[in-house]
């Protein structure tokens, strides 16, 4: 993952400083760019002085001499999700970071239309980082703490697009000795077999046990494969994978099929 861009929408306020935190820390480490973007309400002229500053946060991280290149881009407009899909349907985006603050802030990434084709969109990876949860990036220190990944697995879509997902991002935060667990929600004879990554099967509501999992396993980080045509927020939709990003205990990574 390495000199690609990194999008990260911002409200401005404390509850998107976790995520904001998780996407300098792979921004910088990949020598990627980082793109900010906050969609002001109209009337609103002070948007320069609220930006966080990723090098103020580098510079207490005691990182220094990177090639992280910061880009700010500014939108007007009620609709955020309108606003962030129309920039990044003309900017090629790799890994978008974005906070959410449970079932509220969940909700408004999915409040408005957002069924209109966005290619672009399509082929990026998000990462979704709900406020208060544990993440893997110390906001006190930028130490990375990525030992343990969870790869839901089901035949379809393929949890392959998710397995090389994790992997590439972990590659990218030097984690790549991370473990990977694998589950499967349901009859254990249609488990599908994915490498030799040790598999845990589980009953009941899939959201609910993916997440109950990741809980007992502390894990790091839940890597799960979505598919639709109208990129990944629509692919999110009343799936599983929204489900648990609405409640999972760490940072949870869609990946699209088609990337």
């Amino acid at each position: 993952m390495d000199g690609l861009r990194v999008f990260h929408p911002t409200e401005l306020t404390p509850e998107c400083t976790q995520a904001f935190c998780h996407a300098v820390r792979v921004a910088v480490m990949g020598n990627n760019t980082l793109t900010l973007m906050h969609v002001r309400e109209w009337g609103d002229d002070e948007v320069d002085e609220k930006f966080p500053s990723p090098e103020e946060l580098l510079e207490r991280w005691a990182i220094e001499g990177t090639s992280l290149e910061v880009e700010r881009v500014r939108s007007r407009g009620e609709d955020v999700v309108r606003e962030l899909l129309g920039y990044l349907d003309l900017q090629p985006v790799h890994l978008l970071v974005l906070p959410t603050r449970g079932r509220k802030g969940f909700d408004a990434w999915f409040s408005g239309s957002v069924a209109e084709p966005v290619a672009r969109l399509s082929k990026a990876m998000t990462l979704f980082v709900r406020h208060g949860c544990r993440g893997f990036v110390d906001e006190a220190t930028g130490a990375v703490s990525l030992d343990h990944i969870l790869v839901p697995v089901t035949r379809t879509p393929s949890p392959e697009p998710a397995l090389q997902g994790a992997l590439d991002l972990a590659a990218t935060l030097g984690a790549s000795e991370a473990r990977i667990t694998t589950c499967y929600v349901g009859d254990p004879a249609d488990a599908p077999l994915v490498g030799d990554h040790p598999l845990v099967i589980r009953q009941g509501p899939p959201a609910e046990a993916i997440t109950a999992l990741a809980r007992e396993l502390r894990a790091d980080l839940i890597a799960m494969t979505t598919e639709g045509r109208q990129g990944v927020l629509d692919a999110l939709r009343g799936s599983t994978t929204e489900r648990v990003v609405r409640d999972a205990p760490c940072p949870v990574l869609a990946v699209p099929t088609a990337r």
